[in-house]
C-alpha cells in the first residue's frame, strides 16, 4: 500500500511540476516550493523531538552520576529514520541509549526482534444497518499492519558488558514483542533480551538497572 501511494503521489507531482513537451521550464514553481517547505518543516520538527529527548535524558542520567562519553546524531540513516545513541559512562558501568520517539496514537508496538519493529492499528468493525438509520459499530476488532521499522544496534555494543537501553519519550499505547505474552513496560527486556525498554519517566524513577 505504501509503495501505491507513493507511485501516486510522483504522478501527480509529474503532472504538476514536469515541463510540457518541448519546454524545460518546470510549472507550478511557487506551489512546488511551498510542498518543499512544508515537508522540510516536518522533518525538522522530527529532529526536534529526538533533540529534546536526547537533551532530557543527558540531564536526568547527570543526576544519576553518568556522562556523555560518545554521541550519534545522524537523522538521514536507519531507512530514512535516523540513528540516535549515546553512551554513558559512570565509575562501575556503561550504558548504550537508542532513543525512539514515539509516532501516532494509539498504534500498537510489537517487536520481532531487537531490531525489527512492526505497527498495528486496530480499530472497531463499523457497518451500515439495513433496519435502522446510520452505522452499526460491531464488537469485532479488526487488526491491519500500518508500518515496520528497523532499529541499528551497534555490534560491539550487543556483545558489551554494558547495559543497553532502547529509550521513548513515552511509551506508545501497546507494546509487546515475539516471545513473551504479556504487554511490556518500564524495565521490561525486549524479546528476553539484554536490550531494555525505557520511556523518560521510567529511567527517571528506576534505580534498578543502574546497580547491576
Amino acid at each position: 500500500m505504501k509503495y501505491i501511494v507513493c507511485l501516486i503521489l510522483v504522478f501527480i507531482g509529474g503532472m504538476l511540476f514536469l515541463p510540457l513537451p518541448g519546454s524545460t521550464q518546470i510549472r507550478n514553481i511557487p506551489l512546488l516550493f511551498v510542498i518543499l517547505f512544508f515537508v522540510f518543516g516536518i522533518f525538522m520538527i522530527g529532529i526536534f523531538k529526538y533533540m529534546f529527548l536526547m537533551v532530557k535524558a543527558k540531564r536526568i542520567l547527570n543526576q544519576k552520576g553518568f556522562k556523555c562519553v560518545k554521541f550519534f546524531f545522524f537523522p538521514f540513516g536507519a531507512m530514512l529514520h535516523g540513528r540516535y545513541n549515546i553512551i554513558f559512562q559512570s565509575e562501575k558501568k556503561e550504558l548504550n541509549i537508542v532513543f525512539l520517539v514515539k509516532k501516532k496514537k494509539y498504534q500498537h508496538y510489537f517487536f520481532k526482534d531487537i531490531n525489527n519493529i512492526e505497527f498495528y492499528r486496530s480499530n472497531r468493525v463499523v457497518f451500515n444497518n439495513i433496519k435502522a438509520h446510520g452505522a452499526t459499530i460491531s464488537k469485532a476488532v479488526e487488526t491491519k499492519s500500518v508500518g515496520k521499522q528497523k532499529i541499528k544496534w551497534r555490534q560491539y555494543d550487543m556483545g558489551h558488558n554494558g547495559t543497553n537501553i532502547l529509550l521513548f519519550d513515552k511509551l506508545p499505547f501497546k507494546i509487546s514483542d515475539s516471545v513473551k505474552k504479556e504487554e511490556l513496560g518500564n524495565g521490561d527486556r525486549i524479546c528476553s533480551s539484554n536490550v531494555y525498554l525505557f520511556d523518560l519517566n521510567g529511567l527517571q524513577n528506576t534505580e534498578h538497572i543502574f546497580d547491576q
